[in-house]
Parts: structure tokens; sequence; C-alpha cells
């Protein structure tokens, strides 16, 4: 199966989820924000990344990707679909899906690497295609970190990906707290009355007030 394939069939999987959670009586008419964001993090996002993190996935992909996940989260919360979404996301602590997929990958190597038995096949596998693009994606993600310790012993790979992946969490969490319309998108998700804090985060975000910028 290939990439377009995948991805079609993990995009009706996520919103067909959706509708088992409406199904069960958890839609955006009766629930916060944060436990929207919550459902989405746990039963939703899973749906449409499994497998993503064996898949060579270009910008275009990611950004389907990224784009099905706006949708989701918007249906879920009963937003247009002309609402802005990356503030929103950062307002329900919910990071990017580049920098998901990314953690994705680097913990899934981290577990192989973890495995005595997955971990020779690998390293076997790297010398056998020494190209590969999943090497080739992970010695690029990986040149952001320093290659050797402050004693002058190298820094092992499996260092190196932690060291990544604790960096994409910070990311994450700078953006998080820092971005000023997600701080007043959290203050609106106080409102109590359902209709009026959906009505004031939607003009807030809305595509033709937002900022032009990549989600």
């Amino acid at each position: 199966m290939n990439n377009e394939a995948h991805l079609e069939k993990r995009r009706l999987a996520t919103f067909a989820m959706i509708n088992r959670i409406k199904k069960l009586g958890f839609d955006g008419g009766n629930m916060h924000p944060k436990l929207i964001g919550n459902m989405f993090k746990t039963y939703v996002r899973p749906v449409l990344m499994y497998g993503c993190e064996t898949l060579d996935l270009n910008e275009s992909e990611i950004e389907k990707i990224a784009k099905c996940e706006g949708t989701a989260i918007k249906r879920m919360m009963g937003l247009k679909k002309r609402c802005y979404t990356r503030h929103l996301l950062n307002a329900l602590n919910i990071g990017t899906s580049a920098r998901f997929i990314k953690l994705m990958k680097l913990k899934f190597f981290l577990r192989i690497k973890d495995n005595r038995f997955t971990s020779v096949i690998v390293d076997e596998w790297f010398q056998i295609n020494p190209k590969s693009n999943f090497k080739s994606w992970l010695n690029n993600e990986l040149s952001l970190t320093p290659d050797f310790h402050y004693d002058g012993s190298r820094v092992k790979v499996e260092e190196k990906c932690k060291c990544r992946v604790a960096a994409i969490d910070s990311h994450n969490g700078k953006n998080q707290k820092e971005d000023p319309v997600a701080k007043k998108l959290k203050l609106l998700f106080k409102v109590h009355d359902k209709v009026k804090m959906i009505r004031a985060v939607e003009e807030l975000i809305h595509a033709k007030n937002a900022a032009k910028e990549i989600i």
C-alpha cells in the first residue's frame, strides 16, 4: 500500500472514530474544550497517525495530515471550517502534526534499538542500506544534537534521539505558553455560555482575522 492509499484509509478511519465518539454522547455541545482536546489526543490522533512512523512522508503528505487533524478538531468542537487551526491547537495543548510525526519516528527508533533482537536487525539493515530514506531522515534530524560529551566521549545515537525528543517537547510547550492568541482562547474557554463561547472563538481565529501562517 502506497502512502496516498494509507493516508486516505487513515482519514476515513479518523472521521469514523469521531462519529463513534458522538454516538456515545461525547459531542462538543456538552464538553469543555480542554476535554475535547484530550479526547482528540487519546482517541482520534492515534487512529490517523497509525503506522506513519514507518512511512517516508513528504511535506505535501504531512500537510494533508495537518489539514485532516484541523478539520477533525474543529468538527469535534463545533467550529466552522474557516477557522484557523494553529492557535487552537496551542490553546488545547496539542502539538503540530509535523512535530508529532517526528516524535513518533524518533520514539519508534528508540523502541527498536532498546530491544536486543530488533536492534541487531536494524544495525545490519543500516549497514546494507546506508542511503535508506529513514537513515537519511534520522541523520538529518539528529544533526541538531551534539556529537560529543564534555569529557570527549562520543554521544550514542539513542542519546541523541532522547535529546531531540526532549527538544521537540520543549518547543511544543513554549509555543503553547507564549502564543498570545492561544492565551485569549484559553480565557474564552472559561465562558459558561457554550453558544457565546463558540462564536467568540470563531471570531478570534476566523481565517480572515488570523495571520496567514503554516499550521
